[in-house]
């Protein structure tokens, strides 16, 4: 086999060609004459690439954004969980800046920054809250129930915070965020 002039450009944008074009055109040539040797080492070449970067990006802790169902109709006056993001610290917009899914057993603190949206001309009285639950073999077990009662008008971010002096039990956690006592989202991290 001879492996000489590779195109980067078309192995990135997945397409193959058998003559040689621009740049350094990658083409193995069998006793058949055939490339398509060439097509299969550059997909897999490319999937490896993208299987290593999100291995990376989950090792590294991930995205945490849980969006809720965009289909639901906003409905006047009804509160709606947009997305959770979950993190160590939040911004002055109430917003996480770097968001986790998984974090260290010696995190002081988590926090949830909890988007909603309600559509009404005026603000709008209505209790969010927050329940941390932590997965043991006997079924899930309360870290903190959580609540806040306010006004809510447009968009809004909310946080809500579990802290621990001590080291966090390795495990699966949850964070189940009820409006008006009826849950609208749930997401799920680890401590390890």
């Amino acid at each position: 086999m001879d492996f000489t002039n590779w195109d980067v450009d078309e192995a990135l944008r997945g397409e193959t060609r058998r003559r040689h074009r621009a740049h350094l055109h990658f083409a193995v040539h069998s006793e058949r004459g055939s490339s398509d040797l060439a097509t299969v080492i550059c997909r897999l070449m490319l999937r490896g690439l993208a299987l290593l970067i999100a291995g990376l990006w989950l090792f590294l802790g991930g995205n945490t954004v849980v969006l809720a169902d965009e289909t639901t109709p906003s409905v006047e006056g009804e509160l709606q969980v947009l997305s959770v993001q979950l993190g160590t610290h939040v911004d002055s917009n109430k917003r996480v800046p770097v968001p986790y899914r998984s974090f260290r057993p010696s995190e002081p603190k988590i926090l949830a920054s909890v988007h909603t949206f309600v559509e009404a001309s005026e603000p709008v009285n209505l209790t969010l809250g927050a329940l941390w639950t932590f997965d043991t073999p006997d079924g899930p077990q309360t870290v903190i129930d959580d609540s806040i009662e306010g006004a809510f008008q447009g968009d809004d971010y909310t946080v809500f915070e579990i802290s621990n002096t001590n080291a966090w039990p390795s495990g699966t956690y949850a964070l189940h965020v009820f409006v008006q006592g009826s849950e609208a989202i749930k997401t799920t991290f680890v401590i390890k």
